[in-house]
């Protein structure tokens, strides 16, 4: 990956950069496989659709909620409103929604409204990106994510995107913690 990006990047910087159209609306899908809730075992295969609308490259509205975004050169930084899904104590089968049956007794975790601080560059070939989430109700996440886009023809990219995530103990209390209560009730023990 390293070759490919150092034999690209002359290519890449000859490119013109377009100036900002007034409304982008994209639209995509994709498979998604993860855990059926966040600490299980099990995973769980969904189509995820995605859409996200942007005005001006400023105000956008998709995956992180509705976001101002400011840039400096090739660095983006902004914030906004998210909303945290929460989790429900029993399978949905909803292409949005987590939860499983093994969940029962520990109750449904109800989604929050937040706020999102966020900043991206672009290194090469490649997107960084760092961003900060405090949820009303359930705590705090931080997370940092590495992509590279892949162009297949000139209106079809491929975007490879791995991400880590850090949680305080408010966050990792409300969906990772067991109450006495919710022991006595559930498969879990304290």
């Amino acid at each position: 990956v390293a070759a490919a990006a150092l034999l690209c990047a002359p290519a890449q910087a000859q490119r013109r950069r377009e100036p900002p159209r007034e409304w982008d609306v994209t639209l995509g899908a994709a498979v998604a496989s993860r855990p059926s809730f966040e600490g299980s075992d099990r995973s769980i295969v969904r189509p995820l659709p995605f859409v996200t609308v942007r005005w001006r490259d400023t105000i956008s509205l998709g995956e992180g909620g509705l976001s101002v975004t400011a840039h400096l050169r090739n660095f983006r930084f902004g914030g906004g409103l998210t909303i945290d899904p929460g989790r429900k104590d029993h399978s949905s089968g909803g292409v949005f929604e987590s939860g499983d049956d093994r969940l029962k007794g520990l109750g449904t975790i109800r989604a929050s409204p937040g706020v999102r601080a966020f900043a991206s560059t672009r290194l090469s070939l490649f997107n960084v990106e760092a961003s900060a989430v405090k949820s009303l109700n359930h705590g705090m996440t931080g997370s940092l994510g590495l992509s590279a886009p892949l162009p297949l023809g000139k209106k079809l990219i491929l975007m490879p995107h791995v991400r880590a995530t850090w949680a305080d103990g408010q966050y990792m209390q409300t969906y990772f913690g067991v109450s006495p209560a919710q022991a006595g009730a559930s498969i879990f023990p304290r």
